[in-house]
């Protein structure tokens, strides 16, 4: 399979994207597999997907994400949070998501949706799925319980002394998302008054689904953990519901309100998309396209951040063919691939962070685009001329 082909799914996914994400994705996914694959390997990998007990028991649990900020949007909870929140509504916007995503959870921008929802007032729907998703992440950039562990791992590298070489890239993150989100919401603070006590709540409430999801992870680490993502959701929904003393008839209205099932949908087309892929000869045409060393670290790892909606995947991709290439991957070198992956991984369509924060918003992938375009060609410039100075 050519590159050419591999953009042609992808421009066919963005343009779908813009009536069903969930049919964008299955659509793209099927067209790249007749491009690349054989009729049995797609079968395989299509059925191998939608019978997948992982993938099922992740699609279940993301509906039920969903449903959990739309109980706490439709009960009052997020409105308390943030009447009780003594900060201003952009530091709100970066800071809370941010603090959410410290404990990760398959489509769990979707926590952090009705608080963007809730702080960003009358800001366009892009513009809010766009703070949802950049926030939410900048902790990928120095949380060394995160991504960065297993990444730093794979290279050989100590995960503290990457944290510190990419500092610069923190920065760099939230400033951009301060000019070209942040200040397209109406400033002031959320709230003058108020008590942390009922700040928190909403907050311990929602952070039940990842902290019991961790802990069960934890203690038994031979089970399944989508079986624990489960657990730990169906109980966070459960507490909320018996907080506000809402009975089970309440989940019927909020199910309807949040449509909680294009979620699911969604899921299992993100991993058709991403196992077929993984299946063709995609990685390869993407990163052995002719090109220097810097273009090869920023381009081909930010076009693999983009493709998989992964950082791990791009990095394990990305290692050997550097290795086999002749160069020693040291901090330098790591930090800017990582970064580069990341923004593309930021902008991705299969990313999960990103589809659910467009399915919240009722936006769509090309509008959303357009407001982070710039600030990831940015990114990526910045990390492409610091490549090829220091590189």
């Amino acid at each position: 399979m050519s590159f050419i082909e591999f953009i042609v799914a992808i421009s066919a996914l963005m343009l779908i994207a813009r009536k069903s994400l969930w049919l964008a994705l299955t659509f793209s996914a099927l067209l790249l597999g007749i491009i690349s694959l054989s009729f049995s390997d797609l079968s395989v990998v299509v059925s191998t997907t939608l019978f997948d007990p992982s993938i099922i028991l992740l699609s279940i649990s993301v509906a039920l994400i969903a449903m959990i900020g739309g109980s706490m949007e439709m009960t009052g909870l997020i409105d308390e949070m943030m009447d009780n929140a003594k900060i201003s509504r952009r530091h709100a916007l970066l800071t809370i998501p941010a603090v959410l995503g410290l404990l990760p959870i398959p489509g769990g921008a979707l926590l952090s949706a009705p608080v963007v929802e809730k702080g960003a007032g009358k800001a366009e729907p892009d513009i809010k799925a766009s703070i949802n998703i950049w926030s939410r992440h900048v902790t990928v950039l120095f949380y060394p319980l995160g991504t960065l562990l297993a990444a730093s791992k794979m290279a050989g590298l100590n995960v503290y002394t990457i944290i510190l070489y990419l500092l610069p890239g923190l920065v760099l993150t939230i400033v951009l998302i301060w000019a070209f989100l942040l200040r397209k919401v109406e400033g002031g603070r959320i709230s003058s008054g108020g008590t942390i006590k009922k700040a928190l709540a909403p907050i311990l409430l929602i952070l039940t689904a990842p902290l019991v999801h961790a802990g069960l992870m934890h203690a038994f680490p031979n089970v399944m953990e989508e079986i624990f993502l489960l657990i730990g959701v169906s109980l966070s929904l459960s507490l909320v519901m018996i907080f506000k003393r809402k009975g089970p008839s309440y989940l019927l209205p909020v199910l309807k309100k949040m449509k909680a099932y294009n979620f699911a949908l969604i899921i299992i087309g993100m991993f058709l998309f991403l196992n077929v892929f993984n299946s063709s000869n995609a990685p390869g045409a993407v990163a052995y396209l002719p090109l220097s060393t810097p273009l090869l670290i920023v381009l081909a790892g930010g076009l693999l951040g983009v493709a998989t909606g992964r950082v791990n995947v791009p990095i394990s991709v990305m290692l050997p063919i550097l290795t086999a290439k002749g160069m020693i991957v040291n901090e330098i070198s790591f930090t800017i691939l990582f970064f580069s992956i990341f923004i593309g991984f930021l902008i991705s369509p299969v990313h999960p962070c990103v589809s659910v924060s467009l399915e919240y918003f009722r936006t769509d992938y090309p509008s959303t685009l357009k407001r982070t375009f710039i600030p990831a060609t940015i990114s990526w410039s910045l990390a492409l001329i610091t490549a090829y100075l220091l590189l």
